[in-house]
């Protein structure tokens, strides 16, 4: 898919040819010899560049890990002028899209420590923004099943989905990397707002279990992102969804969903999902946030409903009757106010959440069908099969 030439300093991207294993060969033989000393770092910076590109394939990600090429990076990252920040973000930019969609380029990289490496490259201050998000985008590739090749065995009862280390991984790194993710998120300006949201995507992707969910709650980190998404969040789209994201994987552990509602969360998502009904995508983010926040937390719904969060939900289904990711996580946000706070019953009907839920449940039915029903019989509607 792609092969390159090298000239004096210089290398030349040649496209669309069939020499994939070529290709990726010769330009990791670049890399080494840039690398050891060989060659002058332009030669480098355009092996990089060209290794971007081409693994973008998955053929070419192939031939990347059976030549070593997890090998061949990591000797880049520990040879590297410490100061060169843009000669790291590049080899690290080549690691994360090695680590995207590729099981054995995810294991190779984790294996060798260069995951390990670039992690401990956001504890130093220095560190340029463009390497910092390259390093987020790695830590997420390791640690999200995503594998759909034959490079790897399907796993029973999950055809088409690649069996996978990542969940494994999470839990060993999501535990070492939660604090340092914090510690630069603290340290970040509003006026990188990618980084923001790279930072907060990082944190969602690694957080795989209910321990490092708590690592991240207990550096106070909720609290944190609570306050980057108020002060931030309202003029920046991607970092709010990012961030809301991230606040919604956090909300599956028992222990969050009270530091969240009690550092001003429910008002935090209140808000943006008002400044953003134009942007369904963060509005089903922040719909699922509730439905999360108010599973099997009873004192929970009873502040979310004295905070108007059953009538915004219901106008959002209203909003949005159309969308139907939007209408199943609304559904369930009722149901789970329902479920355990019988008070509450009669105030989602008051508010005319039976037509709504019926008309999800007929609409949708293979998004809607079972949670919308289930919200019917929770309210005590009848006919709710």
């Amino acid at each position: 898919m792609a092969r390159c030439c090298a000239k004096p300093y210089r290398l030349v991207l040649v496209l669309q040819t069939t020499h994939e294993e070529f290709g990726v060969q010769h330009l990791l033989s670049v890399v080494s010899a840039s690398a050891d000393g060989g060659s002058a770092s332009e030669a480098l910076t355009s092996a990089l560049l060209a290794l971007v590109a081409a693994l973008g394939y998955n053929d070419c990600k192939k031939a990347f890990v059976t030549a070593e090429g997890p090998k061949h990076l990591k000797s880049v990252l520990t040879t590297a002028d410490k100061s060169d920040w843009s000669l790291l973000a590049l080899a690290i930019r080549v690691c994360q899209v090695a680590a995207t969609k590729c099981e054995t380029g995810k294991c190779e990289l984790y294996d060798n420590r260069a995951v390990d490496f670039c992690l401990n490259l956001l504890r130093d201050e220095t560190i340029s923004e463009d390497a910092a998000i390259h390093v987020c985008g790695l830590l997420g590739a390791v640690c999200v099943n995503d594998d759909e090749t034959s490079q790897v065995v399907a796993a029973p009862g999950h055809p088409g989905m690649a069996a996978s280390r990542a969940f494994a991984t999470g839990r060993e790194l999501g535990k070492r990397s939660n604090p340092i993710l914090l510690s630069v998120l603290k340290r970040t300006e509003a006026s990188a707002p990618k980084l923001l949201g790279a930072l907060m995507t990082a944190v969602r992707k690694v957080s795989v279990n209910d321990e490092c969910c708590q690592v991240f709650a207990d550096e106070g980190g909720i609290a944190i992102a609570l306050a980057v998404l108020k002060a931030n969040g309202a003029t920046a789209k991607p970092l709010a969804n990012s961030g809301i994201s991230m606040l919604r994987q956090l909300a599956a552990n028992d222990a969050s969903k009270g530091i969240i509602i009690n550092e001003g969360g429910l008002e935090v998502l209140s808000a943006l999902v008002k400044v953003h009904a134009d942007a369904p995508g963060i509005i089903e983010q922040a719909i699922g946030t509730f439905a999360a926040l108010f599973l099997r937390n009873p004192d929970g719904c009873d502040l979310a409903a004295s905070t108007g969060c059953i009538e915004l939900i219901l106008s959002v289904m209203k909003d949005h009757a159309d969308n139907g990711s939007i209408q199943r996580q609304g559904s369930m946000a009722l149901r789970n106010m329902a479920a355990r706070n019988l008070d509450l019953r009669s105030v989602i009907l008051g508010h005319g959440a039976e037509e709504l839920l019926r008309s999800a449940k007929e609409r949708f039915k293979p998004q809607c069908g079972d949670v919308a029903g289930a919200a019917l019989r929770d309210l005590g509607c009848d006919e709710w099969q």
